[in-house]
């Protein structure tokens, strides 16, 4: 979507995240606005920090780095996701659209 439309990583994340967040409400019959609100704000940043750290690492010339490293790399990225996700996950105050979503369709 994102380079389909020309538009930025954050502004894509951001716009999938709120139509999945819709798709949700839909597939449930009910319009929860109080869930809504707390995944916009768990969005939000989420979208914002995504964009951020992407440039980052882009400025820093991981992106063009050998496949080893930058294996790595990802690598440790996804270990630093993980443990944000175990983190967040455990706070259970709010989620990521698509986590409501799992959610919705493994109850159907």
């Amino acid at each position: 979507m994102m380079h389909a439309f020309g538009w930025t990583m954050c502004a894509s994340i951001f716009t999938e995240g709120i139509v999945i967040s819709f798709l949700t409400m839909i597939l449930e019959r009910r319009m929860s606005w109080k869930q809504w609100r707390k995944e916009l704000i768990f969005l939000t940043p989420y979208s914002v920090l995504i964009q951020v750290f992407a440039t980052v690492w882009r400025w820093w010339g991981i992106d063009k780095l050998d496949f080893i490293p930058r294996f790595g790399v990802d690598i440790l990225g996804l270990l630093i996701s993980f443990t944000g996700l175990a983190m967040y996950s455990e706070c259970a105050w709010c989620f990521h659209p698509h986590d409501a979503l799992s959610s919705c369709l493994k109850s159907r």
